[in-house]
């Protein structure tokens, strides 16, 4: 086994009896490239039927879906990416498929604090592209926006405004500047998120927002409570 870390500290070997596929099944980069093949193949491949029942979709999660324990990202009917992530100890992995261009990705990385939401950010960049490209918008109109609004009991996204920028933050993190794309549309570009806002058809007032991102999409209702400005 690699010497497992958690930053500069080395970390035990974990083994845990009572449930092993949870945590205590060892592979390699090359296994994992050989399941891969297995699983794009589908129900022809080796694996047979599994290989596609692994895939299919079971609920609603996070913005998306997912199968057996196999995040499902992108539309139903259009281009898919399956991917399931571990952090066990002194470990962490990242595999991800992509059928429809035939690919693979396998990261196995013996540091538990090894950096991979950045890959997958690349990764749902390219494979989901939204518009960045900056189209003028007058500030006045940016109040139109400033507020709080709900995805779920614990999440939330709040918009601000600081000078001639729309800010947002979800729940627990810090605030990102905005860049206008289109009519009620903002892009945070460094992450490939998009917002959308939308309006009620009567008081043409901003009432929800959907967040797509990596081929995933949250929707968000107004809770009509302005956001304070960061200092």
């Amino acid at each position: 086994m690699a010497p497992a870390f958690a930053g500069d500290r080395r970390q035990p070997l974990f083994d845990m009896q009572a449930y092993a596929p949870a945590s205590a099944l060892r592979s390699t980069a090359a296994d994992m490239i050989t399941f891969s093949r297995a699983v794009i193949a589908g129900a022809a491949g080796p694996l047979g039927p599994a290989a596609a029942r692994m895939l299919t979709p079971l609920a609603r999660y996070e913005g998306a879906e997912i199968g057996y324990a196999v995040m499902v990202r992108g539309p139903e009917g259009g281009r898919r990416t399956y991917w399931h992530a571990g952090l066990t100890e002194g470990y962490r992995t990242l595999w991800l498929i992509a059928p429809d261009t035939n690919e693979a990705l396998v990261v196995l990385g013996s540091n538990a604090r090894a950096p991979l939401q950045p890959v997958m950010l690349a990764v749902g960049k390219s494979r989901y592209p939204v518009p960045t490209t900056e189209v003028p918008l007058d500030p006045e109109r940016l109040d139109d926006y400033k507020g709080e609004f709900r995805i779920s009991k614990a999440k939330a996204l709040s918009f601000t405004v600081r000078g001639s920028k729309l800010l947002v933050r979800e729940t627990g993190r810090g605030y990102s500047a905005l860049t206008p794309t289109g009519p009620d549309r903002f892009a945070v570009v460094g992450i490939g998120a998009q917002f959308v806002f939308r309006r009620d058809a009567a008081t043409n007032a901003v009432v929800a927002v959907s967040l797509s991102q990596g081929g995933s999409q949250l929707d968000a209702r107004r809770e009509g409570v302005a956001a304070a400005v960061p200092q």
